[in-house]
C-alpha cells in the first residue's frame, strides 16, 4: 500500500497490537486521530493473511469494500477507526491504514488481528473400572467441544495439582496419569481451560476403594474401622473383651458387619482357629471388591491398604 506523497507523513496511525477477538464476535481498530467536525480526505484499509497479497478492505475514495468484508465492516469517516464484525478464523492476519487527514497530514499503520474460537463443553473423562488403592492407575482427560490456543490447569479439592512419582501430566496437560492410586487421591478433581476470549472448567469426582484399615477395639463388644472415605463402626456379638485384646471361644464363629460401606457390605468373621503362642483368635475383615491378600499374624495392628483382606483387630 503506497502513500500518497505530502508535507507530512508518520507511521503512528495505530496504537500497538495485536488486536484479539472471538468467532462471531466483532473488534474495532481505533485509529490514533482525534474526531472532528471535518471528514479525513481518504481512508485505505488492507488484508494480508499469511503469504498472501495484500487485499482491500475499504477504499473511501470510491467507497469500496473488499470481498470477504461485505456487510461486516463500518468505517469511522472522521477517525478513521474500522470495525469488523461476524469474525471468523480465516480473518487472522495483518491489517494496514493508509489516512490522508489533509493535504499536509499523512498516517500509516499496521496491527495483527488474532481470532480465536471460544471454549465451550468442557468435560472430564474418568476411568470406568472400580479403583483399588495400590492396584489400579487412573486416567483424567480434559476434553471440549470446541475451543482454540486453549491451556490447562488441573486441581484437586481446590488445590493446584502438581506432578509427582504418581502423578504425571501429558505433553499440552489435557490429560493426568495417576498410579497406582492410594486412599488420598480420593476427592474431587477440577480442570480449568483459559484461551484469550473464554474461559471454561469442568468437575471429576475420583473414588478410590480401600480397607477395611486401622480397625480396633474400643470397648466391650464394640469395634471401629474405616473403609472408602466413609468412617465406619463394626459390632461384636460377643459378650467378652479384656484389655485391647479381642477373646472368644475357639469354637464360636460369629459375623459382624461394617456400616456405611461404600462397596456394600463388609462381613467379619472370627476364625476357630488361635494364635499358638498368645491363644488370641484371627479375625478376618473382607472387602466384596477385594481379592485374596496378605494373612496377617494373630495379634498385630494392621494398617495394611486394600486389596489385603484379612486383618487382626488389635
Amino acid at each position: 500500500m503506497s502513500l500518497v506523497s505530502g508535507c507530512c507523513s508518520g507511521q503512528n496511525a495505530l496504537p500497538p497490537g495485536p488486536v484479539t477477538g472471538a468467532v462471531d464476535g466483532s473488534v474495532t481498530f481505533v485509529t490514533t486521530v482525534p474526531s472532528t467536525e471535518q471528514e479525513l480526505d481518504s481512508i485505505l484499509w488492507g488484508f494480508t493473511k499469511g503469504s498472501e497479497s495484500e487485499i482491500t478492505v475499504f477504499n473511501s475514495i470510491d467507497n469500496s469494500t473488499g470481498p470477504g468484508f461485505e456487510g461486516r465492516i463500518t468505517v469511522n469517516r472522521f477517525t478513521g477507526s474500522l470495525e469488523l464484525r461476524v469474525l471468523t478464523l480465516s480473518d487472522t492476519g495483518k491489517y494496514t491504514v493508509n489516512l490522508r487527514v489533509n493535504e499536509s497530514t499523512e498516517l500509516t499503520g499496521q496491527t495483527t488481528l488474532d481470532i480465536y474460537e471460544k471454549i465451550s463443553g468442557a468435560n472430564i473423562i474418568g476411568p470406568t473400572e472400580v479403583l483399588i488403592a495400590g492396584n489400579n492407575s487412573a486416567i483424567l482427560s480434559c476434553e471440549v467441544a470446541s475451543g482454540t490456543m486453549i491451556s490447562r490447569k488441573w486441581l484437586k479439592d481446590g488445590q493446584p495439582l502438581s506432578p509427582n512419582n504418581r502423578t504425571t501430566f501429558s505433553g499440552d496437560n489435557s490429560t493426568v496419569t495417576i498410579g497406582p492410586v492410594q486412599r488420598t487421591d480420593n476427592g474431587q478433581y477440577q480442570c480449568r481451560l483459559i484461551n484469550p476470549v473464554s474461559t471454561d472448567a469442568a468437575s471429576y469426582n475420583l473414588t478410590v476403594n480401600f480397607g477395611p484399615v486401622n480397625v480396633t477395639i474400643i470397648g466391650e463388644g464394640t469395634a471401629e474401622g474405616e473403609q472408602g472415605s466413609s468412617a465406619v463402626e463394626v459390632f461384636l456379638p460377643i459378650k467378652s473383651g479384656i484389655c485391647d485384646r479381642l477373646l472368644v471361644p475357639q469354637s464360636s464363629s460369629p459375623k459382624f458387619w461394617f456400616k456405611n460401606s461404600p462397596g456394600g457390605t463388609v462381613i467379619v468373621v472370627v476364625q476357630s482357629s488361635s494364635d499358638p503362642v498368645h491363644g488370641w483368635p484371627s479375625l478376618r475383615a473382607k472387602n466384596p471388591l477385594s481379592r485374596p491378600g496378605l494373612h496377617l499374624n494373630p495379634g498385630t495392628h494392621s494398617h495394611s491398604p486394600f486389596p489385603t483382606n484379612l486383618i487382626n483387630i488389635s
